[in-house]
């Protein structure tokens, strides 16, 4: 079954990563034990994807999601726990598309008293989030009135907090628990990156559109 000091080559994994030949018990077991044998296959599999994705459309999040949970229940099952525990963690990551843009109001709106605040709303497969941008008395500076609330998943985590990913300078925004948060009197918002932080889960929107016509 296998070669020179009990290692599968080359063709073998690749049968088996490609569905040849089935995945039996003894070749996750060896992979279990042998890094040689696990790289060679986890190589095989970067090609193949590779190959899958030269040809294919790009996938939808409730795809990327599906997908992702399909591989860790896979992955449990046979055992393999440090692969699992990579992919969980890289599934947390969350990437927000935006859905809906109020724009800016008309000129007759602007000329008003009071400016109506414009309004992005964000998606992700399990999350809404939505911010509302402010404008302040003091010229330049914008509040920024958000919430994100659960769309699929059954609740919101708790201890969220939201982090401006290009300004280092500013400290983190605590949300509420029920989602809302409000980050007051920024100045240079566009192309900033929001982070939603939560203890098992981020979830990043942007890049923020420009608020203010030149």
């Amino acid at each position: 079954m296998t070669t020179g000091r009990e290692h599968y080559d080359w063709e073998q994994i690749l049968d088996r990563v490609e569905g040849r030949i089935p995945s039996d018990p003894g070749f996750r077991s060896h992979l279990e034990s042998c890094p040689a044998c696990a790289g060679a296959r986890a190589e095989a599999e970067r090609l193949r994807d590779a190959l899958l994705l030269a040809g294919a459309k790009e996938p939808g999040p409730l795809l990327v999601a599906s997908t992702w949970a399909a591989i860790l229940e896979d992955s449990v099952s046979r055992g393999v726990r440090d692969l699992a525990s990579g992919i969980g963690a890289a599934a947390k990551e969350l990437w927000a598309t935006l859905t809906a843009d109020s724009l800016a109001p008309s000129h007759a709106v602007r000329a008003a008293d009071q400016a109506t605040p414009r309004l992005l709303v964000y998606e992700t497969p399990d999350y809404s989030v939505s911010l509302s941008f402010i404008p302040t008395e003091e010229k330049g500076r914008t509040d920024i009135l958000g919430q994100v609330v659960p769309k699929n998943a059954m609740e919101l985590p708790e201890g969220g907090e939201v982090r401006i990913a290009n300004r280092p300078d500013l400290e983190a925004y605590r949300m509420s628990e029920f989602g809302e948060f409000r980050i007051s009197g920024l100045t240079r918002i566009e192309g900033s990156h929001l982070t939603l932080a939560f203890p098992e889960m981020r979830i990043h929107l942007g890049p923020l559109p420009a608020l203010r016509e030149s």
